[in-house]
């Protein structure tokens, strides 16, 4: 079953707060038919244990190797996997796409918290991260530290794309990659009967957050 953005989050946050190196490594661009969407994380701790997926199975192993050296040495990468690549075959990519994923060590827990507790609040919220070096900041929360980060025209494409929930490069610096946590759509279901029972479990496969609403 695949594991919810909130899922890995907490996660990772579990692994900072016992004290081990955390890393996340996110999709930031695909071309053609890539496994998973931009946006889909992996977070990866020191001893190599891992939750989620940036491609369904096919470059994990590659990309917690990378993990691992990124919470050792503090730098962020930004890996590129393709059927034209020599190391792509290697892993197993071979679903005719391409697949770019940036890495980076989860430093702070606040920034954790403030997405988290955006989540629980069904809040829409984004982290903008500068690919070159790892600089973030959160969006609309940090309005302060996306002065230092981002001219106001991104931070204008920015706060629009969070509306729509529109994650991966920003259209006007693509060494920007906004990454937008919005919350699941609502479904309500009236009636707990037996199409409730099979709609149910499908709809939160498709990422729906159901209600069943029945006077019984």
């Amino acid at each position: 079953m695949d594991v919810s953005q909130t899922d890995i989050l907490e996660r990772a946050r579990t692994w900072r707060r016992a004290g081990q190196g955390v890393a996340l490594a996110t999709v930031v661009r695909t071309w053609g038919s890539s496994p998973r969407p931009v946006g889909s994380h992996l977070a990866v701790e020191a001893r190599g244990g891992f939750v989620g997926s940036v491609s369904g199975g096919c470059i994990e192993g590659a990309v917690i190797q990378e993990a691992i050296a990124t919470i050792d040495d503090g730098q962020p990468r930004l890996l590129d996997f393709g059927v034209s690549d020599e190391q792509a075959w290697e892993v197993g990519l071979a679903c005719g796409g391409k697949v770019q994923v940036y890495v980076q060590r989860v430093e702070q827990l606040p920034a954790l918290d403030a997405l988290l507790a955006a989540q629980s609040e069904r809040r829409a919220i984004a982290s903008v991260t500068r690919l070159a070096d790892g600089a973030s900041c959160l969006l609309p929360e940090a309005i302060a530290a996306a002065h230092l980060l981002l001219s106001p025209e991104q931070r204008q494409e920015a706060l629009a794309r969070i509306v729509a929930d529109d994650s991966g490069p920003l259209r006007c610096d693509d060494g920007l990659f906004l990454r937008v946590y919005a919350p699941a759509p609502r479904m309500l279901v009236v009636g707990a009967v037996h199409i409730a029972q099979a709609l149910a479990p499908m709809a939160v496969l498709a990422g729906f957050a159901v209600t069943i609403i029945d006077p019984r």
